[in-house]
């Protein structure tokens, strides 16, 4: 990122006013209901990943009244609701394997009709009275109703309970600190006269779906009219629990030292088990009916299978109308949600849902991650895939939660994420797009394509009067260009010109270098700015041996249409220099300044007096040494420098045998300018003459031979000083 402390301390502010724009917008819509459904949703989606296959306890069973059942009981008890007697029938079953309670999820709550008795008690019904007092481990259903006022309940006086039914079953004597939270509900439906006497626990029975029509959440405990009624499910359990005392809490009830986590409406998240093995009621009555005439030997199902589980009674046919909509499926025995919760109860395998600040502070967290992904990241792909990466990480974080049975908001914190991220990247857009654009146009023609995306990322760098780099800067000149241009027609000389720049531009973008300037018919071009790059002083000369290596298709282009070849001389000097956006607020020009320029340009017009055509500084040659040999070519004091430098002429190598070749050439012209400068002139003079014979080779063969027969003065330094530039 590496902005600078003023754009840093924009963004800051501007980050934050995103983010609180972002906060104020979900905390809005999340208390208005409006991101529940979805959130909804993600809560199914991970339930259904973590539990689908996951098997119930194995202290619980489930029969159920099947369409199996209601088929095969047809014949012996008729059409749904059967008499009484069945489940009575049922109970024996049960009681011969010892289980440790039986639930029935079916109300019990009027009399059954007795056609040969309309006023009397059934004796369908007497038969499950019996049969419950004698198994002594039933619980059976009670209802709690919110039904629409009457007269009587509008004056405020429900329903009340039977005093031996609060006594037996309440749990309100056991209730410490704050009460339960108030539920309007202004009717009571309880177990038939003797049912409820004869049952060891009763508990309400009540499911209520969410806004979507689906049920994940159930109470475990109902207030009703003074009276503490637990919920069918908890009823069976309470023998394990044994609790001596129940307090409520924000998001918990205690039952003593155990805790179970509700949500802000007092309700338990059901942990739902997937895989239930449930038994079917028909074969539980085909392997009584076995047993009464002796032949136990193939039952359906043994009695023994239900030794000391908790066997919960329940309806799955459509007839019976049961069913709900669940996170599993749409079509769940309401049954299996209970016997869930007594899985949860025995197994403390609670769901604990996230509270409302821990959901706040989520979305603040997520908020300002969306700003920070939109304004401090400098691509607009690296933007949206670091809101993505985000967001990601956040479902993922989430899911991983659940698996430790944390439940936390996804909607409303990746929604706070995305939101934020969007006003601040349209306020980037809107804004900073005038600026990028400004930069792009003042760019587009210096530099590559590619470094051209990059700087107008990081566009701000760029707006700036000026600053110092250190970078390595090319001049290129033609030889001879006014005698060319003087010999030629105006126009011929602008297609030559055209034909060479657009070469020698495509060769400097190749190497991301950026062009300062056409100067007639020479070229500055630079590297290091506007992209800080460490390759810079490789890539300046790599780039002007290529321009070398391009002169001859230049030249065949040229020569074809009427023009002289073309030689060119290039000098590279590596330092600081002042890079930026130099000119008046009508016209900028993005360009480098200083000495440093000034001795790449002459170091540029050396190359045609030491008939070289690269000629390099020698601090450039010390970066780029290990990867391009080359060669001292002298020690100089150019005009308007005080300082000496030594200058080189790199040497381009095409194969490892070329550059052992290189290296040795610059070893002996290393020696041999040794020698000159230390004043050796003889050996320096034997020295250059085995060198291959050229221009460099010429000049020293003959500066020894002058010094031979006239030595220079005792203030000699071997630095040639140049008069001219």
């Amino acid at each position: 990122m590496n902005l600078p402390r003023e754009q840093w301390l924009q963004h800051t502010v501007l980050g934050g006013l995103c983010a609180l724009g972002a906060i104020l917008l979900i905390l809005a819509l999340n208390s208005a209901g409006v991101l529940t459904s979805l959130e909804w949703l993600t809560y199914d989606a991970r339930l259904r990943a973590f539990n689908a296959d996951r098997p119930a306890p194995p202290e619980i069973a489930v029969i159920l009244i099947d369409e199996a059942s209601l088929q095969y009981m047809n014949t012996d008890a008729g059409r749904w609701p059967w008499p009484r007697s069945v489940h009575g029938d049922l109970l024996e079953f049960l009681a011969l394997g010892e289980p440790k309670a039986v639930v029935f999820d079916v109300l019990f709550v009027e009399r059954q009709r007795d056609p040969n008795n309309p006023d009397g008690f059934s004796p369908h019904d007497q038969q499950l009275v019996d049969a419950t007092a004698q198994a002594g481990f039933v619980t059976h259903a009670t209802q709690v109703l919110s039904e629409t006022a009457d007269e009587l309940k509008k004056s405020g006086k429900l329903p009340s309970l039977p005093a031996d039914y609060v006594k037996r079953y309440s749990l309100h004597e056991l209730l410490q600190g704050t009460p339960p939270p108030s539920i309007p509900f202004n009717d009571v439906e309880i177990p038939i006269p003797g049912l409820w006497e004869a049952a060891k626990h009763s508990g309400v029975v009540r499911a209520e779906a969410d806004s979507d029509g689906r049920y994940r959440r159930m109470q475990l405990l109902y207030p009703y009219n003074g009276s503490l009624l637990p919920s069918l499910a908890l009823a069976p359990v309470l023998d394990a629990l044994n609790p001596r005392s129940i307090r409520y809490e924000p998001g918990v009830i205690s039952f003593d030292k155990s805790r179970i986590p509700v949500d802000h409406e007092g309700k338990l998240l059901v942990n739902q088990y997937g895989v239930f093995r449930p038994y079917s009621y028909a074969g539980i009555i085909s392997s009584l009916k076995d047993i009464r005439a002796g032949e136990t030997e193939k039952l359906i199902v043994d009695p023994a299978e239900f030794k000391d589980r908790i066997v919960f009674i329940g309806a799955d046919a459509v007839g019976v109308q049961d069913l709900k909509a669940t996170a599993l499926s749409p079509k769940t025995a309401g049954v299996y949600l209970q016997a869930s919760i007594a899985g949860n109860l025995l197994h403390q395998e609670f769901l604990t849902p996230g509270t409302n600040t821990q959901t706040v502070t989520l979305i603040i967290l997520m908020a300002l991650v969306g700003a920070a992904s939109a304004l401090l990241v400098r691509q607009v792909s690296l933007k949206l895939l670091a809101v993505l990466v985000s967001a990601t990480f956040y479902v993922a974080a989430a899911y991983y939660a659940f698996s430790q049975r944390w439940v936390v908001d996804i909607v409303a914190p990746v929604s706070a994420t995305l939101v934020a991220w969007f006003l601040a990247f349209s306020y980037l857009f809107f804004t900073e797009g005038k600026d990028k654009r400004r930069v792009r146009k003042v760019l587009a023609q210096y530099v590559s394509p590619a470094v051209l995306a990059e700087v107008v990322d990081k566009y701000s760098n760029y707006l700036e009067v000026g600053r110092k780099e250190t970078v390595s800067v090319l001049f290129s000149d033609i030889r001879s260009f006014t005698t060319v241009s003087e010999s030629l027609p105006a126009e011929k000389v602008v297609e030559m010109l055209n034909i060479y720049f657009t070469e020698m531009n495509d060769v400097i973008f190749a190497e991301n270098g950026t062009i300062d300037k056409f100067i007639g018919d020479a070229i500055m071009a630079f590297w290091g700015a506007p992209i800080r790059d460490p390759q810079h002083a490789i890539r300046s000369v790599r780039a002007a041996v290529n321009m070398i290596r391009a002169l001859p298709k230049v030249n065949a282009t040229v020569v074809a249409r009427g023009i002289p070849e073309l030689h060119i001389g290039v000098g590279i000097h590596t330092g600081e220099a002042v890079v930026g956006n130099i000119g008046s607020e009508k016209k900028l020009a993005y360009t480098a300044i200083g000495d440093n320029v000034n001795l790449a340009s002459r170091l540029e017009g050396l190359t045609k007096q030491y008939g070289c055509s690269i000629l390099i500084s020698e601090t450039t040659q010390a970066i780029i040494t290990e990867a391009i040999p080359c060669r001292v070519i002298d020690a100089v004091r150019v005009k308007g420098k005080k300082l000496p430098i030594r200058i080189f002429a790199p040497l381009p190598v095409e194969s490892p045998e070329d550059s052992q070749n290189a290296r040795a050439l610059c070893e002996r012209t290393a020696a041999a300018f040794e020698h000159y400068q230390q004043r050796r002139f003889e050996q320096a003079l034997a020295a250059y003459r085995a060198l291959p014979a050229d221009a460099l080779q010429e000049i020293f063969v003959e500066r020894c031979e002058t010094y031979l027969q006239s030595p220079p003065d005792g203030e000699w330094d071997g630095i040639y000083t140049l008069t001219s530039k």
